[in-house]
């Protein structure tokens, strides 16, 4: 199993794999220089263009780890995607233009309940690197907090990949 996050390229349609050393290489373009920003550090959800683009890299990560979607809403100064995995671990994402905190995403992912879904699936204890992000008492809401596109596309990678594989939930 592969635990390094992938993120869409800037440049190519390739992917970006990020080493736990912080060094990150395209499989068609090559490495990134040694010390070179991600290159969606300067995305803005208060700019319409660059809510569209998260959205769209958002989307692309998603058909790529096979994680099923849907756009909630994608009006002129808001869009959502939610994201639900086979086992009914869910997340909605929200780029907000108006948001009080920019640029600041709060993640709260949580199992769906229903008659596709187990009630006794639970999140793993090591699905949040933080052990006070999951809810002690259930175990079925989780959150993540990410400040900058930057640091959720690379979060969010790391999620969706545990949610396809599989491991995830337990």
């Amino acid at each position: 199993m592969n635990t390094d996050p992938i993120i869409p390229c800037p440049t190519c349609e390739g992917f970006l794999t990020i080493k736990s050393d912080g060094a990150a290489a395209c499989e068609h373009c090559g490495p990134l220089h040694r010390g070179e920003p991600l290159p969606y550090w300067e995305l803005s959800e208060r700019r319409k263009a660059d809510r569209k683009r998260m959205l769209d890299l958002m989307i692309k990560l998603c058909d790529e780890l096979k994680v099923p979607f849907t756009i909630e809403r994608e009006l002129n100064r808001r869009a959502e995607i939610r994201i639900t995995g086979p086992t009914g671990l869910s997340a909605t994402l929200d780029f907000d233009g108006k948001s009080c905190q920019p640029d600041t995403f709060v993640v709260s992912w949580h199992m769906d309940i229903g008659p596709a879904y187990d009630r006794e699936t639970i999140i793993r204890a090591d699905f949040c690197e933080d052990p006070a992000a999951r809810n002690p008492f259930h175990k079925r809401k989780a959150t993540d907090v990410c400040r900058g596109f930057d640091q959720l596309i690379v979060l969010m990678s790391r999620r969706l990949q545990r949610i396809a594989d599989g491991t995830a939930t337990e």
